[in-house]
């Protein structure tokens, strides 16, 4: 398994993070 790759994921993963919770906040309101 290469760093860079694991990196990639994390980044996706976080972004995905932050999308889902503004969706839920919006949602919220």
């Amino acid at each position: 398994m290469d760093v860079l790759g694991l990196i990639n994921t994390f980044k996706e993963f976080r972004h995905a993070e932050s999308i889902t919770l503004s969706l839920a906040t919006v949602q919220a309101g």
